[in-house]
């Protein structure tokens, strides 16, 4: 893009993408420096993509305020509403946001009031800086920047919130007095991020209707506030994968009455599924509990490991779809009472179970549609032979 191209004139232009082949070397061109130098879009310009730049290290509060003065009351970017930063490996620091007043009065405004979206994506020696109140955002997703530090930006507007591989970013959650509001939040996945985190308390999110937590390395528990239990009525998914010291769910149980599905995966501290489930989880439909090793106890009673017969009557809600049993090195009898109590039940997959050899009389759900078994080879014998399992 030739440098004297003048962007500030092109007010049809909403749109534009700077993108840098993978053989560019940015940092031995003054050419360009000079096009992100004098980068100066018109004011109606809605998204901007910064992609594989290998020579920007701070930006400038000009990204903020351009040349603004106090008595034009400019303000850069105003109409923006998707901002993207994606491979930029030299990015270090954004510009400070700072009054920029010439005759010592104040020429701040609110840098990017219209923005919706911000990607930062592969920026691994970005340190902090992000802007710090951001009104209008609905979408932040920050993934692989290693090194980032600061605090997330004040946006009372978020729905979904994604931070995948920032493993020194914190949630404002841990910072006492600092908490940003998170009544808007929708979506919260985090994945091998926010290694400080040890509790999240979950009434935090009121609005939250899906929560993938996988691999934050110091999660212990979730909590809630005593007293209420329909605390979590939004809340319709939950993953929990390679949390390696997660250990409990909230004393009582888990007040989501409109969960659907409910995945444990490679939670090694796990001792037991939350409480009182058949009270409380009247609409789940999807449980899955795959190798958390140290689980003790079903909700009501029962050890796994020496556990003969499953599930109980009464033991699993009503309104479940999918069930898949794995690893019961001790199950003989699959009870049929309890299973046909799963009028829902649709899909129902039994793995690894050793000594597993029978159903019980009383049979399957009239409901199921999809059996399957795998490594089980006392229950493949009796089927072999001409028996019903």
């Amino acid at each position: 893009m030739p440098v004297k191209s003048k962007l500030k004139d092109k007010k049809f232009l909403e749109e534009l993408y700077l993108k840098w082949g993978p053989g560019a070397d940015a940092d031995n061109s003054q050419h360009e420096k000079d096009v992100l130098d004098k980068l100066r879009p018109h004011k109606n310009l809605k998204a901007l993509h910064i992609l594989h730049y290998t020579g920007v290290v701070n930006l400038g509060p000009e990204i903020y305020y351009g040349t603004c003065s106090a008595a034009a009351g400019f303000q850069s970017f105003a109409s923006l509403e998707i901002l993207t930063f994606y491979s930029m490996p030299a990015w270090e620091q954004w510009g400070h946001e700072v009054d920029n007043g010439n005759d010592g009065s104040s020429c701040r405004a609110l840098p990017f009031p219209r923005l919706l979206e911000l990607h930062l994506e592969e920026c691994p020696r970005l340190i902090g800086n992000l802007p710090s109140d951001l009104p209008s955002l609905l979408n932040l997703r920050i993934r692989y920047c290693k090194q980032l530090t600061s605090s997330l930006p004040k946006a009372p507007a978020l729905r979904a919130l994604h931070i995948d591989n920032c493993y020194n970013l914190e949630l404002p959650v841990v910072q006492g007095v600092h908490q940003w509001q998170h009544q808007s939040l929708e979506s919260l996945e985090i994945h091998y991020s926010c290694h400080s985190l040890k509790s999240l308390p979950l009434d935090q999110f009121p609005n939250l209707k899906s929560l993938v937590i996988w691999g934050c390395e110091n999660l212990e528990s979730f909590t809630v506030s005593e007293g209420n239990l329909q605390l979590l009525t939004s809340l319709l998914s939950l993953c929990i994968w390679r949390c390696p010291k997660f250990m409990t769910f909230p004393h009582g149980g888990l007040p989501a009455p409109n969960l659907t599905c409910l995945k444990l995966r490679y939670c090694s501290k796990l001792k037991s599924l939350p409480e009182r489930m058949n009270r409380l989880l009247l609409s789940l439909k999807e449980l899955q509990v795959w190798s958390c090793v140290e689980i003790e106890a079903f909700p009501d009673g029962g050890k796994c490991e020496n556990v003969e017969s499953f599930p109980e009557e009464g033991l699993l809600p009503a309104a479940l779809i999918e069930l898949e049993i794995r690893g019961f090195s001790n199950l003989r009898i699959l009870d049929g009472k309890g299973l046909r109590q799963l009028t829902s039940l649709k899909k129902l997959e039994i793995f690894d179970c050793s000594k597993l050899e029978s159903i019980m009389e009383e049979g399957l759900p009239a409901s199921l549609i999809d059996l399957d078994i795998w490594k089980c080879p006392l229950l493949h014998q009796h089927c072999k032979r001409g028996k019903a399992p």
